[in-house]
C-alpha cells in the first residue's frame, strides 16, 4: 500500500524539513495499520508528537511503538473533526489518507490548511489513483474556490504534496535535490 519510492519521498521531505530546522507536531488523517505513520514517526524529535486519526482502531500499535516516537491515537471520522481540535498554523506535516471521497476530502484539506504551519507540508495520498478520482476534483475545487495559500509543489506516482505559496521556492530546492539524488542512483538495465 506504500511503494518504496513513496517511502523514500516521505522520508526525504522529513529530512529536508529537519535540515532547515523546521519543527512541530505531525498529523495523519486515515492511518489504517500505520505504515506511513511509521515512516513519519522515525523523523520526529523527542519533543514532537504524531497525532493519528482513523475511523476504527486498526493501528499496528506494537510496530508503531518500536519507532520510539511520541504518538497520540484517536478514533474519529474526519468529518467529525473540527478546527478547534487542532492548533492553528502549528503542524509541520499533515498526511491525508482517509475517506477518498469528495466532500470529506474538502473538509480534510480545510483542516490541514488551518493547522499547517507557514513552512508546513500537506501530503494527499492516492492523488493519482484514478479509482479515487474524487481526490483530484476535491483538491482543485479547494485550491480554486477557497481562500487558501496552498499550492501543489510535487506530484509522485501516488501522492501530491502541497505547501504555502511563500514556501514554493524552497520546495523547488527540495525537488532539485531529490531529483539529483535519484539521478545518482544506479538504474537497472
Amino acid at each position: 500500500m506504500l511503494s518504496k519510492f513513496s517511502i523514500a519521498a516521505l522520508d526525504a521531505l522529513q529530512a529536508f524539513q529537519a535540515e532547515r530546522g523546521i519543527r512541530g507536531d505531525m498529523v495523519e488523517l486515515g492511518v489504517f495499520r500505520g505504515k506511513s505513520a511509521a515512516v513519519l514517526a522515525n523523523r520526529l524529535s523527542p519533543a514532537e508528537t504524531l497525532h493519528l486519526f482513523d475511523i476504527a482502531d486498526y493501528f499496528d500499535r506494537p510496530a508503531l511503538a518500536r519507532t520510539g516516537a511520541k504518538l497520540s491515537f484517536n478514533i474519529a471520522s474526519t468529518l467529525s473533526l473540527s478546527k478547534r481540535r487542532f492548533p492553528k498554523r502549528a503542524i509541520r506535516f499533515c498526511h491525508i489518507d482517509a475517506s477518498h471521497m469528495f466532500d470529506p476530502t474538502l473538509h480534510e484539506m480545510a483542516l490541514a490548511d488551518f493547522m499547517l504551519s507557514p513552512d508546513g507540508i500537506l501530503c494527499l495520498d492516492d492523488y493519482t489513483n484514478l479509482n479515487y478520482s474524487q481526490i483530484l476534483a476535491a483538491t482543485f475545487k479547494y485550491l480554486f474556490t477557497r481562500r487558501t495559500d496552498l499550492a501543489i509543489f510535487l506530484v509522485t506516482n501516488e501522492k501530491a504534496y502541497l505547501c504555502r505559496r511563500r514556501q514554493f521556492a524552497l520546495s523547488a530546492d527540495f525537488r532539485a535535490a531529490f531529483d539529483a539524488g535519484a539521478n545518482e542512483r544506479p538504474r537497472p538495465r
